[in-house]
Parts: structure tokens; C-alpha cells; sequence
């Protein structure tokens, strides 16, 4: 179990990275052809970026789980540590893995701004608070 967790939350960095290393290319990447890979490097700069925008999404996920674990639970129940530590290795969270680079970083690679700006910085936590949220829009939209 343990190596699974450990292999999805390793993909998720290296997607958060390689994002921000497409974003270095300078190519309009929506509507436009792929980066070739060669053009594409990692560098210290993409490391650090992809893994601030990556901590701060698992920390909206984590957030966002315990809120809505919270919130299912009657106002006079105690709270212990051991509730919010099972909420926080649920599906639930390692769902919220899965997808939040799939909208941050549709939304970071299509924009043109340098690497760390605040608006992107509330965006990777605000993302992963609301994963579920901006999921099921994507999913089913409205006509």
C-alpha cells in the first residue's frame, strides 16, 4: 500500500514539474502543437517551481478534506486526531491527487505570466480545496 501511495504522489510531482518546465518553453500551448521534447528541460528553477504549486495543492486537498469531514460530523462530536488523520487517507484525498494538476495545470501552461505570481499561488490551493468542485463541472456540463 505504502508503494502505491508512494508512486502516485511521485507522478503527480513529476507532472507538476514537467508543467512548469513546458511553461519555460515560452509555446502558446492551447490550440497550438505540441512542444517538441527536446525543448522541453527541467531545470533548478522548474524543480522548485512545480514542487511550491505541487505542496501548496496537497495542502488545499488536505484542507478541503478536512473541512468536509468536519462538516459531516454533529456540532457536540469531539474531534480527535485519529478522525482527521482517516479522513485525510481516504479515497477521497488521493482522488483530489489525481486530478488537481489536471485543471492547475491546464490553467498555469495556458497563461503567459513568470513562474510564481500570487494569482497562481491562490490558485494551486484554492485547486486543491475545491478539486471536486472544478471536476464535476469539467464532467458534467451544463447546456
Amino acid at each position: 500500500m505504502k508503494i502505491k501511495v508512494l508512486l502516485l504522489a511521485s507522478v503527480t510531482l513529476v507532472v507538476f514539474v514537467l508543467g512548469v518546465a513546458v511553461k519555460q518553453t515560452g509555446y502558446k500551448i492551447l490550440g497550438a502543437s505540441p512542444v517538441p521534447a527536446s525543448q522541453i528541460a527541467v531545470t533548478g528553477q522548474a524543480l522548485l517551481v512545480g514542487l511550491l504549486y505541487y505542496a501548496l495543492t496537497l495542502a488545499g486537498i488536505a484542507a478541503g478534506v478536512v473541512y468536509d469531514a468536519l462538516g459531516a460530523v454533529d456540532d457536540g462530536t469531539p474531534i480527535t486526531f485519529k478522525y482527521i488523520r482517516q479522513a485525510l487517507l481516504s479515497a477521497r484525498s488521493w482522488r483530489g491527487l489525481v486530478a488537481s494538476p489536471l485543471v492547475f495545470l491546464t490553467v498555469y501552461v495556458g497563461v503567459r505570466s513568470s513562474p510564481i505570481t500570487t494569482p497562481f499561488v491562490l490558485l494551486a490551493f484554492q485547486n486543491g480545496f475545491f478539486w471536486k468542485a472544478a471536476m464535476s463541472r469539467i464532467m458534467n456540463p451544463k447546456p
